[in-house]
């Protein structure tokens, strides 16, 4: 007999798409009428759509398209696994008809037993009924003592990146397909008296080759793919501001959807150092990316003067930096209007924790890719991404080098108003992990202190942050109700 796992990439909710998808992926993969398709949940409701099935009238558009499945693929059997609310379930449809097994036992096709728990009696055990995201993946063993055949979803779905992690193994074979991307495999599977046993007929594979030895960065790239793909929007836009945080946002974005869809933005104000100008002119160079300038010079003056009478008599402070922030995050956001396009959030993980970052200014855009990197990632990921052996050192190594600053006045660095980023992610990995800031060790605990109720008075700024992609367990939405009003002490 035949089997095909399919590993899709739904959109979330988009039931009529999505069987077209699966349509799509099943004739790439030249399944026959005979074959057993198994789809894993998600494949139909999307990866984050399993609690928009609460609602009668979702799951009811629902049940209407996991009706018209077997209209849409060329196999008569299908083993289709989904998800309502909490609830994973599955159905075996055969020409069309709903087949009932109970769940306790293995179910039979063409003598071939399958099992879809592991504790289950069965020839075959089946794995369809789980996500495999990032920050939580199903790899598959090295090796099984029983056949496996493993199922999953992938691409970016809202936040979420799914990673697929879809094959098959056993004790003498191990076919994965590529991560981050849809596909199918499709086997035969044959059996004597020493059992079943599995050959790969195809695979299908999406063209998107890795292009960095570090599985974040590949993730992260198919989340933007996916994003924008799903968003709707012509491409991307971005400030360059000769920084790290930018450079890594900026390569992801090319290489996530190509430099002709990609648009950059260097915004200079009198603070802007001629190195971050031409460090981000030198990385849009590199990887062939349109590079606009818009100073803000003007539109800032024009704030000043209308705000001249109301600020008389008082000193300039932050109040004026936060403006330079957000007259760029105006000027972004007006192309992004202008050419639809997705503005793309610069911020890390350390920053956007310590609220190190001005609401509607830098903080402004559709997604954050790097949200869920801390600084030290940051750099590993540049680093990584300069190795590739096809194309190597797009970012240049000065922006890597330097060390970090807004320039939203003169002689600024990050450092003037945050612990270093070394501490800061110390310590907050360790209290996000359910440790006492006591407990650490070669860190003064009043810098310690002083990274907490920071993060704490940033729950404002965090409860209005741009949505990003989720890499960790630890994303800082798992710290969202951390305020100054917890009553906590530190």
């Amino acid at each position: 007999m035949k089997v095909t796992l399919l590993q899709p990439n739904p959109r979330t909710g988009d039931y009529a798409a999505n069987l077209e998808h699966i349509r799509t992926l099943t004739e790439r993969a030249s399944v026959d009428e005979d074959d057993l398709v198994i789809l894993p949940v998600g494949s139909i409701e999307g990866g984050t759509g399993a609690s928009g099935l609460l609602w009668p009238d979702q799951k009811a558009a629902f049940m209407r398209a996991l009706a018209r499945l077997t209209e849409s693929v060329k196999a008569r059997r299908l083993l289709v696994f989904f998800q309502i609310g909490d609830l994973v379930q599955h159905v075996y449809l055969e020409d069309g008809v709903e087949c009932v097994f109970s769940s306790d036992r293995a179910f039979v096709v063409d003598g071939v037993r399958f099992a879809l728990h592991r504790e289950n009696p069965g020839d075959i055990l089946v794995e369809a009924d789980r996500f495999s995201m990032a920050q939580s993946r199903h790899e598959l063993p090295d090796v099984a003592s029983r056949l496996l055949l493993q199922a999953g979803i992938a691409g970016g779905q809202d936040r979420l990146i799914f990673a697929g992690d879809t094959g098959v193994v056993g004790t003498d074979i191990r076919e994965t397909l590529s991560l981050w991307s849809e596909g199918a495999l499709r086997l035969e599977v044959t059996t004597d008296d020493a059992g079943p046993h599995v050959r790969v007929i195809s695979r299908i594979d999406t063209v998107m080759l890795p292009v960095c030895d570090d599985w974040r960065y590949e993730a992260l790239r198919a989340a933007l793919r996916d994003y924008v793909t799903k968003s709707g929007v012509n491409g991307i836009v971005l400030g360059l501001s000769g920084g790290i945080d930018s450079a890594l946002t900026a390569t992801l974005a090319r290489d996530a959807i190509g430099a002709d869809r990609v648009r950059v933005i260097r915004l200079p104000s009198r603070f802007t150092s001629s190195l971050s100008n031409d460090s981000a002119k030198d990385l849009a160079l590199r990887q062939g990316l349109k590079l606009d300038t818009l100073p803000i010079g003007k539109g800032f003056a024009a704030f000043e003067e209308t705000l001249a009478p109301l600020f008389e008599g008082h000193a300039t402070d932050v109040t004026e930096e936060n403006i330079q922030a957000r007259v760029r995050g105006t000027l972004l956001m007006a192309v992004a209007n202008k050419f639809n396009l997705l503005l793309l959030c610069n911020a890390n993980k350390a920053e956007s924790a310590m609220g190190y970052s001005t609401l509607y200014g830098d903080q402004t855009g559709g997604f954050a890719p790097i949200s869920d990197l801390w600084k030290s990632e940051v750099t590993a990921l540049c680093r990584a991404r300069n190795r590739s052996e096809t194309d190597p050192d797009v970012i240049p190594v000065e922006i890597i080098e330097r060390e970090p600053s807004a320039e939203l006045r003169d002689n600024q660095k990050d450092s003037d108003s945050l612990p270093p980023y070394p501490d800061i992610e110390r310590v907050l990995c360790h209290v996000l992990d359910g440790g006492s800031i006591y407990d650490l060790k070669d860190i003064d605990v009043a810098v310690a202190r002083r990274i907490v109720r920071m993060t704490m008075r940033a729950a404002f700024k965090r409860a209005q942050a741009v949505p990003g992609a989720i890499l960790t367990e630890k994303p800082l939405s798992v710290i969202a109700d951390w305020g100054m009003n917890t009553g906590a002490e530190f």
